[in-house]
């Protein structure tokens, strides 16, 4: 193509060869008009295909950031939750040992006050045996003195007998 563009310009070129030659350079440069038109109609269709990607890329990574901040901001808000509810709990359970620890000193108490009242009843019931032997101990005493006296009552009432019997020895004597 490019011997019949030299050949179209030189004086010694057939004209045949010569209006081939110029009809040729024609449809070349209207065929890379053909090609180079759409060419830059797609490229210029492809930059702005390419800057609406970029701008929506460019929306859909500042979305992506906001979420990403909001996200953060609420795990941060669901660990300082979760803090305070651990601090509850903490609180919570603290109360209840010291309720326990209340309710083990009020039944210790208990326990104690029972162990009174049966040391008390304990003590009572061994003053009760004191009593009770120094009772029997005073009585057997009472009966000894009685049985002395009786003893004592019945030896003067031997002695009355024999004074009775001497007198009457005597009486027989006299008589």
């Amino acid at each position: 193509m490019l011997a019949v563009s030299r050949c179209a310009h030189s004086p010694k070129c057939p004209p045949a060869v010569r209006t081939c030659g110029k009809l040729m350079g024609v449809v070349f440069r209207v065929g890379l008009l053909l090609v180079i038109f759409p060419l830059l109609l797609l490229s210029e269709f492809a930059e702005k295909e390419a800057s609406s990607y970029h701008k929506r890329a460019m929306e859909t990574f500042a979305a992506l950031t906001a979420d990403q901040t909001e996200a953060t901001a609420n795990l941060g808000k669901a660990t300082k939750d979760q803090a305070i509810a651990g601090k509850d709990q903490a609180a919570e359970t603290a109360d209840e040992a010291r309720a326990e620890e209340d309710q083990a000193a009020a039944e210790k108490d208990r326990l104690r006050e029972e162990t009174s009242e049966a040391e008390a009843q304990q003590n009572k019931g061994r003053a009760a045996e004191e009593q009770g032997k120094a009772n029997s101990a005073r009585a057997e005493a009472e009966a000894a003195e009685a049985s002395a006296d009786a003893k004592q009552a019945e030896a003067a009432a031997h002695a009355g007998e024999g004074a009775a019997a001497e007198a009457e020895t005597a009486a027989d004597e006299t008589a």
